[in-house]
């Protein structure tokens, strides 16, 4: 086995575990936002009847989809080595860091 080769496969399994962390981190913020949202009324109690918690929750809700969706595509684009992809991969990452 040459050095080529096993330097691309460790990081193709680098991308991969890094993008099942964002993944996952995106799944957790989407369950949270979900689970606020279901379980309204215990929250309500606590922070009363503010609009801004439900405007909260619902921004959790889509930028934890997103983050799932854009690591779904990391992790299935570096184990399947599909081109299409890691390019939308590339443009949504790019397109993050240029809304920064």
């Amino acid at each position: 086995m040459d050095s080529e080769g096993g330097c691309y496969n460790c990081m193709k399994y680098l991308l991969f575990v890094f993008n099942l962390l964002f993944w996952l981190a995106g799944a957790a913020l989407l369950g949270v936002g979900i689970w606020v949202i279901v379980a309204q009324q215990n929250f309500i109690t606590l922070v009363g009847d503010n609009p801004l918690f439900i405007t909260g929750a619902y921004i959790l809700i889509g930028v934890g989809a997103f983050m799932f969706f854009v690591g779904f595509l990391g992790c299935c684009g570096a184990i399947k080595e599909s081109k299409c992809m890691l390019i939308l991969f590339f443009i949504l990452l790019l397109l993050i860091f240029a809304a920064e």
